[in-house]
């Protein structure tokens, strides 16, 4: 007659451990997974008589792993301006067609955002400034995002367009969002 096999404390130790290395393994795939998250992104919309404009945050989605792509996803949807529904109720942008996000990187604080040179093409002051704070309002609106810092094609510039718009140091949000 034989006996059924008992398995000895070492190969259940060692099933365990492997058991345990699987659940750590799905639990890091599973956290490290992307994940949808609400949005504002800010575009322009002009008052009685085109004198003045404001900031208008409208609603987006975003997917991403974290801040970086957060804000990354941010200002690509910033730079496709606003769809046809948002544009029927009077939402522009001041940021010229073709400028591309080259890159995010946030240190600390700060949201390094690199665009290319189209950023400041054409426009005078009003535009200039409005574009930049579209650029800073959208960023900054994730947690943990304070100012912002432009690039223009990967380098630091002093200012930007013929209008010297400084951008030589971060900008951070006003305190009430600025008219242009």
């Amino acid at each position: 007659m034989t006996r059924p096999r008992v398995a000895s404390s070492r190969t259940m130790f060692r099933w365990s451990i492997v058991g345990l290395i699987a659940l750590l393994v799905a639990l890091a795939l599973w956290s490290s997974r992307p994940v949808t998250t609400p949005a504002l992104i800010y575009f322009t919309q002009w008052g009685a008589g085109n004198r003045s404009a404001t900031l208008q945050p409208v609603f987006r989605m975003v997917r991403g792993r974290g801040r970086e792509e957060f804000v990354r996803q941010a200002i690509d949807e910033l730079l496709l301006g606003p769809n046809t529904e948002e544009k029927a109720q009077g939402f522009v942008t001041e940021i010229p067609t073709g400028t591309r996000c080259l890159g995010v990187r946030i240190v600390g604080t700060m949201s390094h955002v690199d665009l290319s040179s189209e950023f400041e093409k054409g426009g005078g002051s009003a535009s200039m400034l409005a574009r930049l704070y579209q650029v800073v309002y959208t960023a900054t609106h994730f947690a943990g995002v304070e100012e912002v810092r432009i690039l223009i094609n990967g380098n630091i510039r002093e200012s930007m367009g013929g209008e010297g718009v400084m951008i030589n140091v971060p900008v951070r949000r006003l305190p009430v969002p600025p008219r242009f």
